[in-house]
């Protein structure tokens, strides 16, 4: 099975607890014979063997603090994965955050696989600024 995992962050990068979600969740596909294809938005370095990269290259790292152009980015995350992927064979979508969530839903739409989310956190209980661009994607993910 392969797995195509649509994630905003991984490791070295710091970012709360989803960059060890990400790097953990991988590595335990991957020890259960589950190749996993991470597509980030930006140029990683260092990649563990156990997963495929894809690297976008167009967002860095989230250290922007403007979050009404975070949400922005995730339409160009979405545009630029779907253009990726083209070429990428997979049995299942996980969005791991919902920066990654526009990019499943129309991932899921195109190539009709399944898709599994995972939300840390929601606009609710987050006690950074939010906006209602990111309620509206979480909204539309849990519905």
């Amino acid at each position: 099975m392969k797995a195509l995992i649509l994630s905003w962050e991984f490791p070295p990068y710091l970012s709360c607890g989803l960059k060890n979600s990400s790097y953990n969740f991988a590595k335990e596909l991957s020890s259960k014979k589950i190749t996993p294809t991470i597509v980030l938005p930006y140029k990683h370095n260092k990649t563990p063997k156990f997963a495929n990269f894809i690297h976008l290259n167009n967002i860095p790292p989230r250290k922007n603090t403007d979050l009404k152009n975070l949400v922005e980015e995730t339409e160009i995350y979405k545009n630029k994965t779907i253009n990726a992927i083209k070429k990428v064979k997979f049995d299942v979508i996980h969005c791991n955050n919902w920066m990654t969530f526009k990019a499943g839903f129309e991932i899921k739409k195109i190539y009709k696989k399944p898709l599994i989310i995972q939300a840390d956190n929601t606009f609710f209980n987050r006690k950074l600024k939010t906006t209602e661009g990111e309620y509206e994607i979480e909204k539309e993910a849990f519905e």
